[in-house]
């Protein structure tokens, strides 16, 4: 009897029942881990949720989009995508209210402290509005602490590129007890410059790395455009400003005459250069918005499956709940400023010494580590 055979305690091919329905889809399967079959298991895959949290706001969501009249194709695509139809529609509710109340804790939960660094993304997305396709951003502000850890602090759903919601973004920081912010790192929004100014004065604004490269080779020739970005990278990893600064104004000298390129490096370089302000530890983690590359990706992908969300609600929930799973990572992971590759802390210790003791709240000041 060859090693292959069933005496072994062995079986040579594992073919899947086909009249088994998966509460999560084939191809989730392999990453999520096993599944028990739907016959006869209803009760404990109610027991065991087998979904994160965002997986229930993909749901609500999808329902949410039947119930407002959305294309019936549309919605039965998205069904079969992530495997509604193994959930009943009571479930669905119920998780939704429950993701309204944890996310609006997680929302307008206290922060007062110090946090010197607050990076701000923002998402697009298509959602019907009074009839009607509005496009409005889920706004995002993450904040690093004075201790080197990163938190989410705020999230809001506001129509795109409006200049006031950025200002109704940062004072509710500030109202909730937001302080010591020394630089804010966002993209050239329409009106956040000046909403940081009238928010927090004594904090420059920086122009995050990550949108400005792609907004000026949109204004040179497609033949120009890597030896600009080569150009424009070497300038976030100078030693020091000045060497940064004189390689940034000799950017277009290496190029045909373009005005476009020179009036936007022009006007744009104390927000471009702002970082160099802050001690070499730290420039390169708060000139970007690369720490919330991961969860903007999830968030993409979940959106795609909508593609247009019903309720602004219906956005708010997907980004938040997606977004306090990250919070929960980075609460459990290591400091975000003031480490090393592998997570151990720096011969500095903290990344900085703390607040002066003296002084009210808004004239206590960071000291640099020595």
């Amino acid at each position: 009897m060859d090693e292959g055979s069933s005496a072994f305690g062995r079986l040579e091919h594992f073919q899947e029942q086909s009249d088994y329905h998966w509460a999560v889809p084939a191809q989730r399967f392999a990453r999520r881990g096993p599944v028990l079959p739907r016959p006869g298991t209803e009760h404990l895959l109610r027991l065991l949720q087998p979904r994160r949290r965002h997986d229930w706001a993909l749901l609500a969501a999808i329902r949410d989009a039947y119930v407002s009249g959305a294309a019936t194709r549309h919605v039965e695509a998205m069904a079969r995508l992530v495997g509604v139809d193994g959930v009943s529609d009571d479930d669905v509710v119920r998780a939704g209210h429950e993701l309204d109340r944890q996310l609006q804790i997680f929302r307008t939960r206290p922060v007062s402290g110090a946090y010197p660094y607050i990076i701000i993304d923002a998402i697009t997305q298509s959602v019907r509005q009074h009839g009607r396709l509005a496009s409005m951003s889920a706004m995002v502000a993450v904040g690093v602490a004075a201790t080197g850890n990163r938190e989410v602090l705020a999230l809001e759903v506001d129509e795109a590129e409006e200049p006031a919601a950025w200002l109704r973004l940062l004072s509710g920081l500030r109202d909730r007890g937001v302080y010591g912010v020394r630089l804010v790192t966002a993209e050239a929004h329409p009106g956040i410059a000046l909403a940081i100014a009238q928010t927090f004065p004594a904090a420059s604004f920086q122009r995050s790395r990550s949108g400005l490269i792609p907004d000026l080779l949109d204004v040179v020739p497609e033949s120009d455009r890597p030896g600009l970005a080569t150009q424009l990278r070497a300038v976030f990893v100078q030693d020091d400003r000045v060497a940064a600064q004189s390689l940034l104004r000799g950017i277009p000298n290496g190029f045909p005459p373009n005005p476009t390129l020179v009036n936007h490096l022009r006007d744009g370089e104390e927000s471009i250069l702002a970082f160099y302000d802050l001690p070499p530890p730290h420039r390169r983690r708060v000139n970007s918005a690369r720490c919330l590359a991961h969860a903007r990706t999830e968030i993409q992908r979940h959106c795609r499956m909508i593609g247009i969300f019903p309720y602004r609600l219906s956005l708010l929930r997907l980004c938040g709940v997606i977004l306090q799973e990250q919070n929960d990572e980075w609460i459990a992971g290591p400091r975000y400023v003031g480490r090393r590759r592998d997570g151990t802390p720096t011969s500095v210790g903290q990344p900085w010494t703390g607040l002066d003791s003296t002084g009210s709240r808004d004239e206590r000041r960071l000291v640099q580590a020595a």
